[in-house]
């Protein structure tokens, strides 16, 4: 690598180069690029603080030319065995908070779908305004496949459908809203949504906790609604069936006391429901018809004989029940707040089969997927079985995912940046279409010259994105010729590359449009026509210079700004000793030059002598009182007095 030195410069060159920065330039010597590119993205990361550095950040995010406003966290992914993972996407939405102060803050907290590499192929961060949404997934509503969560800014379960276009909502109407699981049951025909409720324990359930007065309890609740009309069928709070004592978590007397904290809610075929509560390590059935216990599995009343154990766990599910079986799944996270702490060597994904017929009822665990870095999984995650026989996990730290085969091989895992962690995550296979068009950006840019010496060559450089678009394989480029309404001339045709594709074109579009197409070659958009941005005007690069570079850091600068005023203090000082307390000043009056001498000591004086005869030599004489005195030169360059 050739290296090349800066030639040398003396002291006072040096020093004048600083001094002339730093008094003339303050405001450019200060500014970053990456500075300024912060500001320009208006983030508001007071609360997630993960975007101080661009260029770390275009490494671990999705930055887009034609989709400016989406910041997509990127994957770091290792596929260990890509023929045996499931068909599908990854959903994935950020728990992560930034504050938005207006609706044009760009953040990247939102809904996203990547595909099964890692490449981002729909970001929800417009549609909902940079907010959490979570439990994403895809759900079967009255036949038709939608994206689901729980959109706990506006209050509300949310679908959306395959054109990106939200639904149908659901508003809570009482309590506040559960953000943990919104869960479409019975062939789409029922939705089960969770709520939270706030009492306040009597003085006997508070001293049975080791509290002296009455205090707030944080409970939990759901509702069953109709899909078809949104009727409400069912509805059931925790406080009416589930003491206070039950719970593990540490009492609070005067906070809300959050004993149970359901995470998840499910359906049985015979109408009871599953609830999942994490503060108490219980699974409880409950009737769907009086809305009484049923059953507990685990915790300290459990009513089964338990082969394994689990605590602090999250999303169960029912896998099948008949007369005597029952199959749960759900994710053991092993650890939670109260004593013990931890229950297993690490958190898991685990199937269990409940033996209900039997007195007593007995559970043992059939299968185990641990986590892929024998770790803990502190709060939330999810376990889903997929439809080949895999598992797919979300651990939350780090947002990671893995998909397991049955024998629990890691098949792949994918995390991303420390500081992003998520709720759940789960893989589906999804058809998206949106109805907004492709996005396009077109600018005129000039190559660098060849080695042959020929001159530079102008090149169109057209970025082109479909957010959501699944189906898109190519891509065709179009020159747009708006005086002549839709005519349009087909220039080039390329492979869908990513979210984004880049096409370069020899030669200068004014209008550009540009279509995609699937395997087929069937038209599935076609993009508004885009006014091509011309070539920049060419501007000699600053040169960069150790000094320069020195000016960015924050100590290079104070130690330059003190010896500038050491410097300056200096110069004064030395100018007092020969001139006087006062220096010289000058002025420009409009007629002419001002040079206005101020008071100086009484003629004669040592100090002045030598100025006295310059002046009396060009026959001006300075008055021998101590009045200011102007000496004005007309056009013609003569004194006039």
């Amino acid at each position: 690598m050739l290296l090349k030195r800066q030639p040398r410069r003396s002291l006072s060159t040096v020093l004048h180069s600083l001094l002339s920065l730093l008094l003339l330039h303050p405001v450019e010597a200060a500014t970053q690029p990456a500075s300024a590119a912060l500001v320009k993205r208006q983030y508001d990361t007071g609360e997630s603080k993960i975007d101080q550095d661009v260029d770390v950040h275009r490494r671990e995010f999705f930055t887009f030319v034609t989709r400016p406003d989406i910041d997509a966290p990127r994957w770091d992914i290792t596929i260990y065995d890509q023929d045996a993972l499931a068909p599908g996407y990854f959903f994935v939405s950020t728990y992560e908070w930034v504050e938005q102060k207006n609706e044009d803050t760009r953040a990247w907290i939102g809904p996203h779908i990547y595909d099964s590499t890692g490449e981002l192929i729909w970001s929800g961060a417009p549609l909902f305004r940079g907010y959490n949404v979570n439990d994403f997934r895809v759900q079967t509503v009255n036949g038709e496949q939608v994206l689901t969560g729980v959109f706990k800014h506006d209050a509300i379960d949310v679908m959306v459908n395959s054109h990106y276009d939200i639904q149908n909502m659901v508003v809570l109407t009482k309590g506040d809203i559960n953000m943990h699981d919104f869960n479409v049951v019975e062939n789409g025909t029922r939705a089960l949504s969770m709520n939270l409720h706030r009492y306040e324990a009597s003085l006997e359930e508070s001293k049975a906790v080791g509290c002296d007065e009455p205090y707030d309890v944080l409970t939990s609740g759901f509702k069953e609604y109709d899909t078809a009309t949104w009727e409400v069928l069912f509805e059931w709070n925790a406080m009416d069936h589930i003491p206070i004592t039950e719970s593990y978590l540490e009492t609070k007397c005067n906070n809300r006391w959050d004993f149970i904290h359901a995470n998840s809610i499910d359906k049985f075929p015979d109408g009871d429901y599953l609830l999942c509560g994490r503060h108490t390590d219980t699974l409880y059935k409950i009737s769907g018809t009086t809305g009484k216990i049923v059953w507990r599995l685990g915790g300290k009343t459990s009513d089964f004989e338990i082969d394994g154990h689990f605590s602090g766990q999250h999303h169960s599910r029912v896998v099948s029940q008949n007369s005597t079986h029952v199959l749960l799944s759900l994710l053991d996270n092993a650890i939670r707040p109260g004593e013990p702490h931890t229950t297993n060597d690490q958190s898991r994904g685990m199937i269990m089969a409940l033996r209900t017929d039997t007195t007593p009822m007995t559970a043992e665990v059939l299968r185990t997927y641990n986590h892929p870095h024998g770790d803990y999984s502190p709060g939330r995650g999810s376990f889903q079985l997929l439809p080949n026989g895999n598992a797919f996990a979300a651990w939350w730290t780090r947002s990671l995912i893995s998909e397991h085969s049955a024998d629990d091989r890691v098949l792949m895992e994918a995390e991303w940046i420390p500081e992003l962690k998520s709720y759940r995550s789960f893989k589906f296979p999804w058809v998206g279409r949106p109805t907004e068009p492709p996005a396009v950006h077109a600018q005129v840019q000039r190559l660098p010259p060849l080695k042959s010496g020929t001159e530079k060559e102008l090149v169109t450089v057209v970025h082109v994105s479909w957010n959501g678009a699944t189906e898109v394989a190519t891509w065709d480029l179009f020159e747009a010729v708006p005086l002549h309404g839709q005519e349009k001339h087909h220039l080039r045709s390329v492979e869908r590359d990513g979210f984004e594709t880049m096409v370069v074109y020899d030669g200068v579009l004014d209008h550009v449009v540009m279509e995609a197409r699937d395997r087929n070659g069937t038209v599935l958009g076609t993009s508004e026509v885009f006014k091509t941005i011309p070539l920049k005007a060419e501007q000699k690069p600053e040169r960069s210079s150790a000094l320069a570079r020195a000016l960015t850091n924050p100590g290079a600068v104070f130690i330059i700004a003190t010896i500038s005023c050491i410097l300056t203090m200096l110069g004064c000082w030395i100018t007092w000793r020969c001139m006087g307390r006062r220096d010289l000043t000058m002025r420009w009056p409009r007629d002419g030059i001002s040079l206005r001498w101020p008071r100086w000591r009484q003629q004669g004086h040592p100090d002045t002598r030598e100025y006295d005869a310059l002046f009396d030599s060009a026959g001006t004489e300075l008055e021998s009182d101590y009045e200011d005195e102007s000496y004005e030169l007309d056009e013609g360059g003569k004194g006039d007095r």
